[in-house]
């Protein structure tokens, strides 16, 4: 009986994330990462999905832009980027470095509920995505 519990939980986990989509991506005006505290006043890193395969991001200092390769068993790669170099604060230039490091080793990923989940080649999570939602300034 246990190990019928415990396969039908592996099965019901695996249905509730699927290989990201098109749609997936495009399905939020914008990403960020996804963090359990409620944004500040700052802005977030982002990264925006279009239908055509391109995309655009606001990593922190720059402006980043390119296009993404949906490949099958889960591959998500990003190609033919590109970014503007100018020179900001520093806690903006290393939340950008932080951000385009994860966007760098991203090899696959997965839609579970409202998040994009980012894997490295090793499938290993590196990092998760959720829509950008603002802050509150007080």
């Amino acid at each position: 009986m246990h190990k019928f519990l415990l396969g039908f939980s592996l099965v019901a986990f695996s249905a509730m994330s699927h290989a990201v989509t098109t749609e997936d991506l495009t399905s939020s005006p914008s990403w960020m990462p996804a963090t359990d505290s409620v944004p500040s006043c700052e802005i977030p890193a982002t990264i925006s999905f279009k239908k055509d395969g391109t995309l655009n991001s606001e990593p922190g200092c720059n402006s980043l832009f390119g296009s993404y390769v949906i490949g099958e068993n889960d591959k998500l790669e990003f190609v033919n980027m590109g970014m503007t170099r100018k020179l900001c604060a520093k806690q903006y230039m290393d939340l950008e470095e932080a951000f385009t490091s994860i966007l760098n080793k991203t090899k696959f990923a997965k839609k579970d509920g409202k998040y994009i989940i980012l894997f490295d080649e090793n499938r290993k999570e590196i990092g998760k995505l959720e829509p950008e939602r603002s802050g509150s300034c007080s």
